[in-house]
């Protein structure tokens, strides 16, 4: 009972840190495809190469409860990369917040639930793992305070759902492994959990299949220490019958795997994943381990570092470095300790195997295959699980019967600190920061001036700049929303480029040919010429500025 109550109470504040602040940043160009995609609307229906309003490119947030889950899906396959499922239960979970448009809140409060949910869930995993209620909750607790774990499931986004799958599987294997060692069958319900899990995790997140790689290698080493044991291959296969449901469990994955491959194909040629490919040279060949590292150390510890003044990032960096020297030679004794046989050598090894599993099989498509998953975080889910159990397992090894040392507590310290910094916006910020560009433009006389156009153009490869610029009218509707009086709402341009910068610089003359003068052009993002002199525009030189996601230049045509 004690236990119970000390798990509702994680439970509680990671409830807390993820509902905090939920709609505090704005969204970014991969959570304006959800919401889109979501409310089964197209970003083909946005008009391109003309001069559009702010409620014109905010469409497709029109909330219209008659669309059906046919349209969800024949949207998202033809225009994006992604798998349908987490985008229909979105869909169908929006419906619960019916509106003028879909509700940014509930678009988050879906992936908030299940970051929720993930705390009991790696208790209960590591409690079956370890046989310890103290490295449980241990385990509870960095998981309700992860800054990574909070991030993840504060977007509007397909990652808290995965993880939670991937603990789920996580269990069966713990199971698997334990039978497979005793030469005793795996019960029927855990491998028809085992397979469900993997299946329903490929159709949420195609990277999930790295999951179930760094988990079948595991499974193979098991295998090997097997086909050793029996001495002969063919007596493992004639004679193991526990092998078999283990294999058709491999064989239903693979299927449900196979079913995506048709989209997956498309994959490599969409204009979409075009910035995770990169040139493995030497002068970076340790960039991708290094994030890797950064990645792993923000599941547990986050400070203030972005976007801050250096008054503050380099104390921050500092008492992060600080903190890392004395934890690590902690954590690797506490390892090493669990690792004796009398311990729980087992479940470590287990875990031990998945996370460096996962950790290879990225930098092997990183450098390999020339897909660089270390480039942001959230790809990092994969092993995020396991990541927070060994944590909690080399945490646990201090005391035997209490949960709460000072080692532990200074942990949890700052993890919950490292959490309080992502639900105030002083970590894990947005990539793309609109907010920052409308408050630049906000400041303009000709803004405030509400008889001078404003027309912000940029240049439209896929939907994700389509993003970007629904970015600025959401900004643009909030500061509305806000403002007692009526606000100089400006228009916009997306101009296609279609291989040839060429065409988006004619099309941009074209429209500013046709605008009512004098306006103000802002160009954002324009990855092409701009020419301004031809079309009797000055560039003002002191407006060239770089924001999170933005780039942008101001225009006086007079």
């Amino acid at each position: 009972m004690p236990h119970l109550l000390l798990l509702s109470i994680w439970i509680v504040c990671g409830a807390i840190l993820r509902f905090s602040n939920l709609t505090l940043k704005t969204p970014w160009s991969d959570e304006w495809a959800t919401l889109v995609f979501s409310n089964a609307q197209s970003f083909n229906n946005i008009p391109l190469d003309q001069a559009i309003n702010l409620n014109t490119l905010l469409f497709p947030l029109q909330y219209n409860p008659q669309i059906n889950l046919g349209e969800v899906v024949n949207n998202l396959m033809t225009e994006s990369t992604h798998p349908p499922v987490y985008f229909l239960l979105t869909h169908l979970w929006l419906k619960l917040f019916p509106g003028e448009t879909i509700s940014l809140w509930g678009a988050r409060a879906l992936p908030a639930l299940f970051g929720i949910a993930l705390i009991p869930a790696i208790f209960y995993l590591t409690y079956l793992a370890f046989h310890s209620a103290k490295i449980a909750q241990i385990a509870a607790a960095l998981m309700a305070f992860s800054p990574y774990g909070i991030y993840i499931s504060q977007e509007a986004r397909h990652y808290s759902l995965p993880v939670l799958l991937i603990i789920a599987s996580l269990g069966c294997l713990v199971v698997a492994a334990r039978r497979i060692i005793a030469k005793q069958n795996l019960p029927v319900f855990v491998a028809v959990s085992w397979a469900i899990a993997n299946i329903l995790g490929i159709a949420v997140h195609y990277f999930f299949t790295l999951a179930i790689c760094a988990q079948g290698l595991v499974v193979l080493a098991l295998w090997l220490r097997d086909a050793k044991e029996q001495k002969s291959l063919g007596k493992l296969l004639g004679s193991s019958q526990y092998w078999y449901r283990i294999y058709l469990i491999a064989f239903a994955t693979l299927l449900g795997g196979l079913i995506w491959l048709p989209a997956w194909s498309n994959i490599p040629d969409n204009n979409l994943t075009d910035w995770v490919t990169r040139s493995n040279s030497f002068a970076n060949f340790l960039e991708p381990i290094l994030r890797l590292f950064a990645w792993i150390i923000t599941m547990f510890l986050m400070l203030p570092v972005e976007g801050q003044s250096l008054w503050i990032v380099i104390p921050a960096i500092v008492a992060a470095v600080a903190f890392l020297i004395w934890a690590i030679p902690i954590c690797w004794r506490g390892i090493k300790i669990q690792l004796k046989p009398e311990n729980n050598g087992f479940a470590i090894k287990l875990f031990g195997g998945v996370f460096l599993g996962a950790i290879a099989l990225i930098l092997f498509v990183t450098y390999v295959v020339g897909m660089d998953l270390t480039l942001v975080a959230r790809y990092q889910f994969i092993y995020f699980p396991t990541a927070i159990i060994l944590l909690a397992a080399s945490l646990g090894y201090k005391s035997k019967k209490r949960f709460l040392n000072s080692t532990v507590a200074i942990f949890l310290i700052a993890t919950f600190l490292g959490g309080l910094t992502v639900t105030t916006n002083l970590g894990y910020q947005k990539p793309d920061r609109p907010d920052l560009v409308v408050r630049a433009i906000a400041k303009t006389e000709s803004f405030q001036n509400n008889q001078i156009p404003i027309l912000i153009a940029t240049v439209q490869k896929t939907h994700e700049q389509t993003g970007e610029m629904m970015g600025l009218a959401w900004e643009f509707k909030q500061l509305q929303n806000d403002s007692n009086s009526p606000i100089n709402s400006p228009w916009f341009l997306l101009a296609r480029k279609e291989g040839n910068s060429a065409i988006a610089t004619a099309t941009l003359h074209q429209t500013l040919n046709k605008f009512p003068r004098p306006f103000d052009l802002w160009a954002v993002n324009f990855a092409a010429p701009v020419e301004a002199e031809k079309v009797n525009c000055l560039v003002d030189d002191s407006s060239r500025k770089k924001m999170p996601g933005y780039s942008y230049k101001r225009y006086r045509c007079s």
